[in-house]
């Protein structure tokens, strides 16, 4: 057990769990703010080793108590500019998580993997947990890399990953409110009106920009995987499973939906390829579920909850909701 002060941690759990116990971090959110600068090597340290930590019964309510609870922590420089997830922000670095639909499954997936300039580390506050459901999904992405088929992973690391995000016209939406929330245009993506100012954030991010009839496309490559910069794994980067839109990813409603208001007359809002333009095999694309499946765990989330990740060691995503679900977002450094 790990000796900070004010505290107990349970290590038994996934995730680990640090359990306010001193009066002042029960009571008092600047206190808490002071403590966990105290604890930050320590804290940082569990994060490594674990991947994800929750903090529990901490004095904290709202997203601004939450943005200073981890003020010792730099933001995403870049921030969210390109990011495909239907988001807005709640006060100053916080976000909502997500506006996507309480009947859509998020898969479990790495942040902003299809960018250049990714996150870190990224944290979550529950300030209303839901009726039922709504868990926050995570999984250990060491072992997802453990039991990605070798044959597969070494194509991905020869020809890398290529993303292509196709950010609507304002003046569009696909006709369903389900798909005109979760179809962004580029206006809402990129913060501008300005075609010129929403290509030079477009490729500020380093994707590449072109210009259809139905609006932007972004298009960005990757390497499919990464090196850790503390514990010097190759870990799997990417996200295949989630970004590629099909019955299992999005689930069957949706993938109805899609093929019902866009068809073949209409590009779907994101696909994703080898890095050479390469389609995967739908058995290559298959094969990643039931791995996803045995690594991905839904903790439940309780009111005031924070769970801070390291977005290459650890994966998350969103589990179906019923009832109000209130979950904020950080992105870090």
């Amino acid at each position: 057990m790990l000796g900070i002060p004010g505290v107990d941690i349970d290590l038994g759990s996934y995730p680990p769990v640090v359990l306010a116990k001193a009066v002042s971090l029960k009571s008092d959110p600047l206190e808490t703010a002071k403590w966990l600068a105290q604890a930050k090597p320590e804290i940082e340290h569990l994060l490594v080793k674990s991947g994800v930590v929750t903090f529990r019964d901490f004095a904290l309510s709202n997203a601004s108590q939450f943005d200073n609870f981890l003020s010792c922590f730099d933001g995403h420089r870049a921030g969210y500019a390109g990011g495909t997830s239907p988001r807005s922000k709640v006060a100053g670095r916080v976000m909502q998580s997500t506006q996507a639909p309480p009947d859509r499954e998020i898969l479990l997936h790495q942040e902003m993997a299809y960018t250049r300039d990714f996150p870190g580390r990224l944290a979550f506050f529950c300030e209303i947990p839901p009726r039922s459901g709504g868990e926050t999904l995570i999984g250990d992405m060491r072992k997802f890399t453990a039991e990605v088929p070798k044959a597969f992973f070494d194509k991905v690391k020869k020809l890398g990953v290529r993303y292509v995000r196709r950010f609507r016209n304002p003046d569009w939406k696909p006709g369903h409110l389900d798909l005109d929330v979760l179809h962004r245009s580029w206006v809402d993506a990129f913060g501008s009106e300005s075609r010129e100012d929403a290509e030079a954030a477009c490729r500020a991010t380093g994707s590449d920009c072109t210009w259809t009839e139905h609006g932007m496309e972004a298009s960005f490559t990757t390497p499919g995987y990464v090196t850790h910069p503390v514990t010097g794994e190759e870990i799997w980067f990417n996200v295949i499973p989630a970004f590629d839109l099909n019955a299992v990813s999005q689930g069957k409603r949706f993938q109805d939906l899609h093929e019902q208001y866009y068809g073949a007359a209409h590009p779907w809002p994101q696909a994703v390829t080898f890095g050479d333009g390469t389609e995967f095999l739908r058995e290559e694309i298959e094969a990643l579920y039931p791995i996803v499946d045995s690594v991905t765990t839904a903790p439940k989330w309780q009111r005031g909850d924070v769970q801070l990740l390291d977005n290459i060691l650890t994966g998350h995503g969103r589990a179906t909701f019923t009832g109000q679900r209130c979950v904020r977002v950080m992105l870090l450094a």
